[in-house]
């Protein structure tokens, strides 16, 4: 059986994947916010179920996750300051513009009014912000 969701592009197979130690496989690159908010709350909703044999932990796994210690696992988590995640956060785009919509749009303008064309890497994007800078600062 093939899932597929039009507006998402993502296929959801569920058949065995050769060389795949699940059952399910996805792919697709398309995921929406919502679509992964839905997913981890279904994980992390479940309870995987005790073993008989009692050699492996069992819980809900953001518990399982969050408190290795009640399973007598060691915790293998990296703590990163709290500044290197707001800056994380500062830095990564919020919507449809890379920054505020005004100054997009006079971006736009003043790279169509020069014939810049639009970065196709890094370093070009580097160069077309200090040309954008210095034209705007000139205005």
């Amino acid at each position: 059986m093939v899932g597929y969701t039009p507006q998402t592009e993502c296929a959801v197979l569920d058949e065995p994947v050769p060389n795949s130690p699940g059952r399910w496989h996805f792919t697709g690159d398309f995921w929406t916010k919502d679509e992964l908010d839905e997913v981890v709350n279904t994980w992390n909703s479940h309870k995987i179920r005790p073993r008989s044999t009692d050699d492996t932990a069992s819980g809900r796994p953001v518990i399982m996750y969050s408190f290795p210690e009640l399973h007598s696992a060691e915790d293998r988590l990296k703590h990163i300051a709290m500044e290197v995640n707001l800056c994380m956060q500062e830095c990564t785009p919020k919507g449809q513009f890379p920054c505020d919509k005004t100054v997009f749009e006079l971006c736009c303008l003043l790279m169509a009014e020069n014939g810049w064309d639009d970065p196709e890497d890094p370093f070009a994007a580097a160069d077309l912000y200090i040309l954008l800078r210095d034209e705007i600062r000139r205005q």
